[in-house]
């Protein structure tokens, strides 16, 4: 509701008479500046009520304003608290009491005013932030009032007037460069801007705009000591903007210029805008850097001011476009903004000479491109991409995106990946890594594995903005539908440059010829006929495309690791590309490619084996396999075929074991059978390059692989019809009367059946005449005494039973034989692995062939003297020496798995090799606990010492009556030595349990094994310390129980005798 005028009259009376009495008062010394602030206090408050703005006129203005000038005359001696009051009073006086009908003159005073409190005299006191930013709104609120009718706005074009806005102008401007508040500068941005506004005289605005334009420029410089806030720089854009508009724009710079030649007034002439142009030029230049600030408000702005010079400055600013709109694509991609985006569209459909600008840019920029790709900083490279993925788009909708733009663009990409590259490839040398190790990662028959391929390019690279940017290109690319056009001109380059050239051109390619599942589908449905248009067609690209990388693939060259891997490694992809185009047509395909990809399993670097491995699951996957192990063994022949040519023409190359390794591992025992052929071969090479231990021990490996595989696949077992070996030695059980009884009545019987067959002979009864004819030919004659007399030729003996036929060995069976057969001669290798290998191999095949005797005893006669030197050559007092430990606790294995299978056959070459084995345990156990023979201790106090303190007394609470003692020699089990005598105990529990040895060759054994029973005083006597097997408890009891029993009641015994010691020294 209005407030009638006279009530706010009444309102404002009081308060305007205590103001005028307090500042008269003041002058003459008898008030304080508390008094005055008070009063005008209660001024701007009656002022700031809306009822009262609303009341309020010229005439009340003029009242009120009256005691504020007493105020302003007393300003330097009031506070700014007071002064800023004031202030306020005058705002509101102005923008709700005179309005637009303030009288010019009264203006002028006021501005002169405002421009003396804000700090415009020139030995003026110092003025706060709060003062300076009322004064200047003050004087935006005076300047937009009087500007709104034509007598007001004649007092900026006046040239009388021409120092109180010059005055403005200078002290705004300082402001905006000065001061550090933001709310000063922006106020004064806001001011300055009204004033330009207000301005209509065009001298009057040329004489203002190098300052102007000068100030701005370096006020929008980001920078670390003068830090600005968001909205300040919006202000001084919008400024920027307001000043360009008014000065430059077309519309008004040209028609004048007209007119001056009519003239010949004023000197603004083409040299004046040839020279102004070029220095905006110059600070649009810097201004511009705004186009990566982080606030969206700022772009914003900016994008408003290169809007102002690409449509109302075209001419006047003509050197200043491109940059303009270089700006403007910049700020449409990082804004995503639909509006900037349509504004651009608009301004390329309505002026073709900015169509024409773009094109250039889009070419500048493509020429750019290999020297800015080629330096070390990020900075430059996004920015660029950026702007060409917008400027692409721009054109493709102003439909100025032409094949040759399209063929430059690749070049340029093209050259400038190739100068990334070679600069990688100096820095980041490819890790290299031992073949065999793959295979710890190798799972190409899980569908766990990842379905994409890893990055060919730019994964060294520390710019991953820079590869986001590339790959946002080439997407806008295929959603422009010119995707196919980039894939040919990067496919023509596959024909000519160097080696970088055409890796980043197929690299290229496939990045543009990759397609979703929607785009793929959406082919399926598109019929082309023109012959352009089939060359462009996404199938024929990937058929090229696959033609000129396969040979990458499959080169002798490559495969050898003297080219450039990242090309196998996007042949690769092209194998996948072209099998996901054709489906399951492309299957008579893998004759070309499959191989070679396998192959890969055996590089030495890890990312092309890694491509490898995702290559093989796409591939069968894109052809429609269950499963990259079905897809070998349907291409089984064809991979056999190509092995077995590489063994025959004596290819020494690891890929080749490595392939068949790899088909063994996926496919499993079913593929063995196939492989059969290849044995043949493989023997041959291991004859033939024996001095090579890298191939005999990875073609052992295949061997081995075979093998396990054979073991994992019941169905398919070696062992059928065979009888498994029992070896064991049967529990001892105590005889009883009844046995004994039934042991007398059975030789009782014997020896009754005996002599009645002895009776039953007629000794007498001898032969009378020679054995020459059969009883069946001639009847039987009988001499003067009777006898039958006959020939031992003629007789025919009654015909034996025939025994049954034993079935053949399986051919699995055969392999294996055949396998364990060839390791023999190589068991002296001169590389320890290969060593290792092959004793792993017979431990592991020696339990699949025991269940044929006839077969696995020959066997045994053949490795046995190239097994026991491996483990006797192992030294505990030199790790140096002829063998190392893991081959020894291989070999010692190797036995115990011979032992097991062959039992009782291994007697005598047991009791032949157990005195060294023996021995070389007791060295083992020696150098474990640093005995000597011709040091120690002396003295029986210094052995019971050295007893208590290495005995570690575990006592169980629960259980008080079981004491177990772990010395602490015992707790090292990790170090070669206990890795040995380890092995060796089972190797003893393994001998002690299944081949019948002499009682003295048996009792040492059972001495031996018997510190590795664990003591305990309760019957659970079958547990064993960490040394040992968890069956020596069972073989020691089987073997000889009573012997057992003793010991552990022995070693109670002097377990508690050395518990009781210990608490006497403890209670000492």
């Amino acid at each position: 509701m209005t407030l009638p005028r006279q009530e706010a009259f009444q309102l404002l009376r009081p308060a305007c008479v205590d103001l005028s009495s307090v500042a008269l008062r003041f002058k003459g010394k008898q008030a304080t500046v508390k008094q005055i602030y008070n009063a005008l206090v209660n001024v701007q408050e009656i002022l700031h009520r809306e009822d009262v703005r609303r009341a309020l006129d010229e005439k009340l203005a003029e009242y009120t304003f009256f005691p504020l000038t007493h105020v302003f005359n007393q300003a330097q001696g009031l506070s700014s608290s007071c002064i800023e009051s004031a202030i306020a009073c005058v705002i509101v006086l102005v923008s709700a009491g005179w309005k637009s009908n303030i009288a010019p003159e009264m203006a002028k005073q006021l501005l002169i005013l405002m421009t003396l409190l804000a700090g415009g005299q020139a030995k003026a006191s110092p003025v706060s932030d709060e003062v300076k930013s009322l004064a200047f709104e003050c004087m935006q609120t005076i300047v937009g009032q009087l500007s709104q009718k034509q007598r007001g706005r004649e007092l900026f074009n006046d040239v009388g007037s021409k120092n109180i806005v010059d005055q403005l102008a200078y002290l705004l401007v300082e402001a905006i460069t000065e001061s550090v508040s933001d709310q000063v500068q922006l106020t004064a941005a806001q001011a300055l801007k009204t004033v330009v506004a207000a301005v209509s005289d065009r001298l009057m605005l040329a004489s203002l705009l190098p300052r102007t334009v000068s100030s701005l420029t370096k006020a929008l410089r980001v920078s670390t000591k003068a830090r600005r806030t968001r909205k300040v720089f919006v202000a001084y854009l919008q400024l920027l903007d307001q000043m360009l508009a008014s000065t430059l724009a077309d519309s008004v710079v040209f028609p004048q210029l007209r007119s001056e030649k009519e003239s010949d007034e004023e000197g603004l002439d083409e040299a004046w805008l040839r020279a102004t142009s070029e220095q905006v030029q110059i600070a649009l230049t810097q201004v511009m850097r705004l186009r990566s600030h982080e606030g969206i408000e700022v772009r914003s702005a900016l994008a408003t001011v290169c809007f102002t010079i690409l449509q109302d400055c075209p001419r006047s600013l003509a050197g200043s476009r491109s940059l303009a709109l270089e700006t403007l694509i910049t700020v449409a991609q990082l804004e995503q903004s639909s509006a900037v985006t349509s504004k651009i569209k608009y301004l390329l459909d309505s002026q073709p000479e900015t169509s024409e600008m773009l094109l250039a840019k889009i070419d500048a920029w493509c020429f750019a491109l290999p020297t800015t790709l080629q330096t070390s900083e990020s900075r430059p490279k996004e920015p660029l991409l950026r702007q060409l993925h917008g400027a692409v788009a721009m054109a493709a909708h102003s439909s100025q995106l032409s094949d040759e733009v399209v063929t430059q663009l690749a070049d340029g990409l093209t050259d400038g990946l190739a100068n990334i590259y070679a600069i990688e490839s100096t820095k980041h040398e490819v890790e290299q890594r031992d073949a065999g190790t793959s295979f710890a990662l190798l799972d190409l028959a899980s569908n766990t594995h990842p379905g994409n391929f890893p990055p060919v390019l730019l994964s060294n690279t520390n710019d991953s903005g820079f590869a986001a940017g590339l790959n946002r290109l080439l997407a806008e690319m295929r959603e422009l539908g010119v995707s196919n056009t980039l894939a040919r001109a990067a496919i023509r380059r596959l024909s000519y440059g160097t080696q970088e050239d055409q890796l980043v051109a197929a690299w290229m390619a496939l990045r543009s010829l990759s397609q979703d599942h929607d785009t793929k589908d959406l082919d399926d449905f598109i019929t082309i006929t023109d012959s352009s248009s089939i060359a462009l067609s996404r199938p024929r690209l990937v058929s090229d495309l696959y033609a000129a990388t396969l040979p990458w693939l499959t080169s002798e060259t490559n495969q050898n690791e003297h080219g450039i891997w990242q090309m196998i490694a996007i042949a690769i992809e092209s194998v996948v590309l072209q099998a996901e185009m054709l489906d399951v047509a492309y299957r008579p395909e893998l004759l070309d490619s499959l191989y070679p990809m396998l192959a890969l399993l055996g590089s030495p670097t890890p990312s092309l084996r890694e491509h490898a491995i995702t290559g093989l699951n796409l591939l069968a996957k894109a052809c429609n396999y269950p499963s990259t192990g079905d897809m070998l063994i349907e291409n089984a022949d064809y991979l056999v075929n190509s092995i077995g040519m590489k063994l025959n023409s004596f290819d020494i190359t690891p890929q080749v074991p490595q392939v068949l390794l790899t088909m063994v591992r996926l496919c499993g025992a079913s593929i063995i059978p196939q492989v059969d052929d290849l044995i043949g071969s493989i023997f041959s090479a291991l004859d033939n390059f024996h001095g090579h231990p890298g191939l005999v021990d990875s073609l052992f490996n295949v061997l081995r692989v075979m093998v396990d595989e054979s073991k994992k696949q019941p169905q398919l077992a070696i062992t059928e019809h065979m009888s498994e070996p029992r070896h064991a030695r049967p529990r001892v059980v105590p005889s009883t009367l009844k046995d004994i009884l039934d042991d007398l009545k059975l030789l009782r019987a014997r020896k009754t059946k005996v002599k009645q067959e002895i009776e039953s002979l007629n000794v007498h009864t001898t032969p009378h005449r020679p054995w020459k004819e059969t009883v069946t030919n001639k009847p039987a004659e009988h001499d003067d005494n009777g006898a039958n007399d006959l020939d031992d030729e003629d007789i025919d003996t009654p015909a034996r039973p025939e025994e049954p036929k034993q079935p053949p060995l399986p051919k699995s069976y055969t392999l294996l034989l055949r396998i364990a057969q060839s390791t023999a001669p190589h068991l002296s290798s001169p590389s320890s692995s290969v060593r290792r290998t092959l004793l792993q191999l017979l431990d592991e095949v020696a339990p699949l062939l025991s269940h044929h005797e006839n077969s696995f005893l020959p066997l045994i006669n053949s490795v046995w003297p190239a097994i026991v030197p491996r483990l006797l050559a192992y030294s505990p007092t030199d790790e140096g020496g002829t063998e190392t430990a893991y081959n020894a606790c291989a070999a010692a294995d190797a036995i115990a798995s011979l032992c097991r299978g062959a039992g009782s056959f291994m007697s005598t070459r047991i009791e032949e090799v157990a005195p060294s084995l023996l021995k070389l345990f007791t060295s083992i156990r020696d150098t474990r606990h640093g005995r000597s023979d011709g040091k120690g201790a002396s003295g029986r106090g210094a052995v019971r010492t050295k007893e208590i303190s290495d005995i570690d007394m575990t006592i169980d609470d629960t259980r008080p009556s079981q004491i177990t003692p772990i010395t602490s020699k015992q707790l090292d089990t990790r170090s070669a030595r206990a890795q040995v005598q380890a092995a060796l105990v089972r190797l003893f529990s393994t001998i002690l349990d299944n081949v019948q040895l002499t009682s003295e060759t048996g009792d040492q054994i059972f001495e031996v094994l018997l510190p590795f029973v664990r003591v305990s005083t309760d019957d659970h006597s079958d547990a064993v310390n960490g040394n040992s097997s968890p069956d020596v408890t069972q073989v020691l009891e089987r073997y000889n129980a009573d012997a057992l029993w003793l010991h552990l009641e022995q070693t109670k015994q002097q377990n508690k005798a050395v518990v009781m010691e210990v608490a006497e020294v403890e209670g000492e």
